[in-house]
């Protein structure tokens, strides 16, 4: 058996957020931690996004339990989001102080992903849940978590909101030395939690496989309990195209706050400043012969 040099998990990075899905993101990252005697660094990101959505003339909140639309009270936001983060803060010192780790605590404002993606350079691998506080389809992949799996630097671990101590291990892996990274990580943590692990071989023939399959058996071999290399079809790209109907440019090339009063639907300068990088996106996409899909609540066709 050829023995590859052992992946070393010194820094684990926990996204923090108020949803149940952190909270189950931060569990499995203690406990990791203490199995792996490594260090715990939570983060969280106040949305940029959300708060300069909330300024918007037009944006409301619904009222609970009323139901009501009401103004959004801007200040309020920013308090509740420092609440959150003093919540995440006191959750992360607990779970880290009861298992004896090392922690530290960040709290940033910016694009949730952006921040996450700078982030996660600093670390050997991040943990977070699959989706975050919107109760819009729980059991898909949440936007960040879909962002940060498809482009950090290392290892992106998805914990569920589900009693799975005994749950193997899963991973995708393509071949690539970054993904062999990442399976190392994989078969460490499975080793340290003395549980099976469950290859997903992303590959484009019967070859591609038999090499990934080869390889995961040579660095797991005989040390787990279970392991099961699964086969998955590369994917085909396709480029989805939301709300691009003429609605979105009535009334002109001017702010938003001039316009939805008239044009409830207008995007106004934000949408004639994307028609030439959407053109260009489109051009590149016929010229590899990639298919583009056109979506929104008033349009349902393909092209």
């Amino acid at each position: 058996m050829s023995e590859f040099p052992e992946y070393m998990i010194r820094r684990i990075l926990v996204a923090l957020d108020a949803s149940s899905q952190s909270i189950a993101a931060l569990e499995e990252a203690a406990e990791m931690a203490a199995a792996l005697k490594a260090e715990l660094i939570g983060m969280f990101v106040e949305d940029i996004n959300l708060l300069r959505g909330a300024q918007l003339p037009f944006a409301r909140r619904v009222a609970f339990p009323s139901g009501a639309f009401e103004p959004i009270d801007t200040s309020r936001l920013e308090r509740e989001m420092r609440a959150q983060a003093e919540q995440a803060r006191r959750a992360l010192a607990a779970a880290a102080e009861s298992r004896k780790r090392p922690w530290s605590f960040r709290c940033v404002r910016g694009a949730v992903a952006a921040q996450l993606l700078e982030a996660a350079g600093t670390a050997d691998v991040v943990m977070m849940g699959r989706a975050g506080w919107s109760p819009l389809r729980p059991a898909s992949l949440g936007s960040t978590a879909t962002v940060l799996a498809s482009s950090a630097p290392g290892a992106i671990l998805i914990a569920e909101q589900s009693p799975a101590n005994l749950a193997p291990v899963q991973v995708v892996y393509d071949g690539s030395a970054q993904a062999g990274s990442v399976l190392r990580t994989a078969a460490g943590l499975a080793l340290a939690r003395g549980v099976g692990l469950v290859v997903f071989a992303l590959a484009g023939t019967e070859a591609d496989y038999q090499r990934m399959r080869a390889r995961t058996l040579e660095i797991a071999d005989h040390r787990f309990k279970l392991i099961q290399v699964q086969r998955l079809d590369a994917p085909s790209p396709a480029l989805l195209a939301i709300d691009l109907y003429e609605l979105a440019y009535q009334g002109g090339a001017k702010p938003v706050a001039e316009l939805h009063k008239t044009y409830a639907s207008s995007c106004g300068e934000n949408a004639y400043a994307a028609i030439e990088p959407t053109k260009r996106l489109f051009a590149a996409a016929r010229a590899a012969g990639i298919p583009i899909d056109r979506k929104s609540t008033r349009l349902n066709s393909s092209h």
